[in-house]
């Protein structure tokens, strides 16, 4: 009989970032493309070591999938907005309120947003570190591409939506067969937006996810996001 056990999912969003000098809001000449290409990096560890969660079981799996839009942040803003507006942190259903409008959300980007990639992964035996690791090479095309240059000229910010589901299942020392899944969403604009208007924008090469499985953690879950 599977067992499904709760854990912590630390997920970080990391990203190889830099950014371009651009110390007012006047509009820039674009001698070259803003951005044509990222990869997106998908990443998966145990610990306190991989043994202790089940990733020596020769029939251990990982399983991703993952869809890349694209928006706005305006849009993302006000759909946002709008959904958590019943959510009181002082309801008693607020913990009920926000999963629910975190659903409505994810099929609201489905519709507004452009699908830029997406894509399904299996990955199996997992004690090996290069099979707990994911690079897609994502290639923008020439519009995507214009609407990134166009930013540069405009108050737009766009905005990256990156939506993923994640399930491992093993069979741990004890022979029990575990289960550890969760679903998750970030946002990541283009531009980092000053009080005063003036932007800078992120030269995006990489990101994407580190998921990691904790022994000792309880139930939840738990993501961070860093920029390098």
């Amino acid at each position: 009989m599977k067992q499904i056990v709760p854990v912590i999912f630390f997920v970080l969003l990391f990203a190889n970032l830099a950014l371009s000098q651009t110390p007012d809001a006047t509009p820039q000449i674009i001698s070259a493309n803003l951005l044509e290409k990222i990869d997106l990096k998908f990443s998966l560890t145990g610990t306190p070591k991989p043994e202790d969660v089940g990733f020596d079981d020769r029939n251990g799996s990982w399983k991703l999938k993952y869809e890349l839009r694209l928006s706005d942040e305006k849009t993302i803003d006000d759909l946002i907005s709008k959904a958590y507006a019943k959510c009181k942190n002082t309801a008693a259903n607020y913990l009920k309120c926000v999963a629910k409008a975190n659903k409505k959300l994810g099929k609201q980007y489905k519709k507004i947003a452009l699908l830029l990639s997406r894509g399904a992964f299996e990955k199996k035996p997992l004690l090996p570190e290069a099979q707990r690791e994911i690079v897609v090479p994502v290639k923008f095309t020439p519009d995507v591409i214009r609407i990134f240059n166009d930013a540069a000229q405009s108050a737009a910010n766009p905005v990256f939506l990156l939506q993923m589901k994640s399930r491992v299942s093993a069979k741990t020392s004890t022979k029990k067969k575990v289960r550890y899944k969760n679903s998750v969403s970030f946002q990541y604009p283009l531009k980092s937006v000053r009080r005063d208007g003036s932007f800078d924008f992120y030269n995006v090469t990489v990101f994407g996810a580190s998921f990691e499985i904790d022994k000792q953690s309880g139930s939840g879950l738990s993501y961070a996001t860093f920029r390098n």
